[in-house]
Order: C-alpha cells, then sequence, then structure tokens
C-alpha cells in the first residue's frame, strides 16, 4: 500500500471510532475532512488506483450516515460500515 493510501484509511478508521462511540459532530467532522485531505493529496501525488474505490466511497457514506441518525447509529449500520471498511483495507492490501 502507499503512504496516503495508509494515512486515508488509518483517519477513516478514526472517524468510524468517533462515530460508533461519541457524537461529538466536530471532532468527527475534522476527522472526515482530514480523511477527504489526504485522498485528494494521494490523488494528486500518487494517483488513483481502483482498488481503493471502496474507501473513497466509504467518505459521503459515513457522513451520510452521521447526518440521517440523529441519536445514535444502530448495531446493523456499524455492521455494515464496518465490514465495509474492512474490504476498503484489504483489497489495496492484497493487490
Amino acid at each position: 500500500m502507499r503512504p496516503f493510501e495508509i494515512l486515508t484509511l488509518i483517519l477513516i478508521a478514526g472517524t468510524l471510532a468517533v462515530l460508533f462511540t461519541q457524537r461529538d459532530r466536530k471532532i468527527f467532522l475534522y476527522l472526515i475532512c482530514a480523511a477527504i485531505l489526504s485522498m485528494f493529496l494521494q490523488f494528486g501525488i500518487e494517483g488513483h488506483r481502483w482498488q481503493f474505490a471502496p474507501a473513497v466511497y466509504l467518505l459521503p457514506a459515513i457522513y451520510i450516515f452521521h447526518r440521517f441518525q440523529e441519536s445514535e447509529i444502530n448495531t446493523v449500520t456499524k455492521g455494515f460500515l464496518s465490514i465495509w471498511f474492512s474490504v476498503a483495507v484489504i483489497l489495496p492490501w492484497i493487490i
């Protein structure tokens, strides 16, 4: 895996951890903005790879789930996002 891909995945993991454990919008927004910035840097410096597509599409999905589930993220959503993140980590690592 490339350095900015690793950084982006670490930031996405932090974003998911904040989303699953606390509802502090400020920390969540800082982390998701940092992940988006890291993703753009990765595209500009290292180039786009199709293996990184699940991580790219995970970012808007995380924000949408955060935005529309006001009180707490339910268990099904947590499982879905966790599986999606696992695929986003494993795919670039394998290939």
